[in-house]
């Protein structure tokens, strides 16, 4: 009986904590506490004040009460329609950006991702149309799903060696890109990465690809690829319906 008392209360105040998380507002941005320990937080969205500018970095740092917090994650849905960056530098503390936080951002023209992030939601700069340069970093690990799905002014992408991964529908209907160029080092390309660039004629794969998902490639006008020989997962309808 003592036993389930006690955990009792230790669920209450986990739930209770949830519940009272801290929020602050400072640039025009809206922010949750994440740990008070490790005085970090995330972005949770931009609020009317928020002037953002042609050129615009998010914040490493950010005080509060006497305190300065590191800036760590953006939240899902954070950035959702704001038209009011041309130019985005994500910088080196964002380790998580959550589900669709830049999605529909149709003024974005350019982005330098941090080298950190481990954690992508879903579609999180999906249908940002005027987005045409695209910096990943040394470092950055991984590409995550529907990450640039529907950025149909991207015309091309230079995929660092570091990367291993590019997600499920990552480059989706980017039917501008044209040039596509990977560093030794990736090894897996997911299910419909580059489905639907209508654009992309060619792309060269490096010896490190070990596993293409299906429809990888469907719907381009690629004509010829050259399946490196350490590929031992290779799904169906890679080039299904290719011009």
């Amino acid at each position: 009986m003592k036993f389930i008392i006690t955990l009792c209360v230790f669920i209450v105040a986990a739930v209770t904590t949830h519940l009272h998380a801290q929020t602050f507002s400072a640039e025009g941005l809206e922010f949750t506490v994440v740990s008070e320990t490790e005085k970090t937080v995330s972005i949770n969205r931009f609020l009317d004040d928020f002037k953002g500018g042609w050129t615009y970095t998010l914040p490493e740092k950010v005080a509060y009460q006497d305190a300065e917090y590191t800036v760590t994650e953006i939240g899902r849905l954070a950035f959702y329609k704001c038209r009011n960056i041309t130019l985005l530098t994500i910088p080196n503390t964002i380790t998580t950006i959550g589900y669709r936080a830049f999605e529909a951002c149709t003024g974005l023209n350019g982005v330098t991702l941090s080298a950190n992030i481990r954690t992508w939601g879903t579609g999180v700069f999906e249908g940002c149309t005027s987005l045409k340069y695209l910096t990943i970093p040394e470092g950055l690990t991984i590409i995550g799903q529907q990450a640039f799905n529907k950025c149909s002014g991207l015309q091309s992408v230079a995929i660092p060696g570091s990367l291993t991964e590019i997600g499920r529908g990552a480059f989706m209907d980017c039917t501008s890109l044209a040039v596509v160029t990977m560093g030794e080092g990736v090894r897996t390309i997911g299910s419909a990465a580059f489905s639907g660039c209508t654009s992309l004629v060619s792309i060269n794969l490096p010896a490190s690809i070990t596993e293409i998902g299906s429809t990888a490639f469907e719907e381009t006008a690629i004509t010829k690829i050259a399946i490196p020989d350490n590929v031992t997962v290779l799904s169906g309808s890679l080039f299904r319906n290719c011009i």
